[in-house]
């Protein structure tokens, strides 16, 4: 009898999504480390990572393909050379579990030279523009210990700059009530991934 738990599973409740005082990025999370949040319900639920997983290696299949690769070998080869498969692993990885994944774009002579991924959790978006518009994502190696005498990195969003600077390619879908950041496709579930890791650290003291 000892080993029963009773587990009251709370209801969802969305992040805040607030303009930073400093009129820079926007705040993800009541203490803008929302995603790292995500990040610790897949590291203390094995449910949860076991599903986040497999969904993540079927999206990726059997890697990045083109229906026209036979007709077009050139540019199919420049499409395998800039994809790497870790880099795609990972951008779908971050993508179902976070909601949302990046990729820096890097130029040369205007043109892309390399395509990698970049830590989500990393990033926060700028305040729309005139137009309602994100045109930069703001870059902190860690965003629980940002003071606000930090001077951030700022990456103009892909296709902004000609090809004369490093870009930002955000991946997400879209969904209605949120221009900033897209929520998880599992929120419903994140109740029960919290509970898990709260069962798990009470065990393990």
């Amino acid at each position: 009898m000892n080993n029963l738990h009773v587990i009251n599973l709370s209801s969802y409740t969305s992040p805040s999504i607030e303009e930073n005082t400093q009129g820079e990025f926007v705040e993800y999370g009541n203490d803008n480390n929302y995603f790292q949040y995500l990040i610790d319900r897949y590291v203390g639920s094995t449910t949860n990572q076991a599903i986040i997983d497999g969904v993540s290696k079927m999206i990726y299949g059997k890697g990045i393909d083109a229906l026209d690769s036979r007709r077009k070998t050139g540019e199919y080869a420049t499409l395998k050379k800039l994809f790497k498969p870790k880099d795609l692993r990972r951008i779908i990885s971050d993508r179902k579990k976070l909601g949302m994944g990046a990729f820096q774009v890097v130029y040369k002579g205007k043109k892309v030279d390399k395509v990698t991924h970049f830590p989500m959790e990393t990033l926060r978006a700028g305040i729309c523009n005139e137009e309602g518009e994100v045109d930069v994502w703001y870059y902190h190696p860690n965003w629980s210990e940002y003071r606000r005498s930090d001077k951030l990195k700022a990456f103009p969003v892909f296709g902004s700059t000609d090809g004369k600077k490093t870009e930002i390619a955000i991946v997400s879908s879209y969904s209605s009530g949120f221009k900033y950041y897209s929520p998880v496709d599992y929120a419903g579930a994140l109740p029960y991934a919290f509970s898990r890791t709260m069962l798990y650290t009470n065990f393990a003291s």
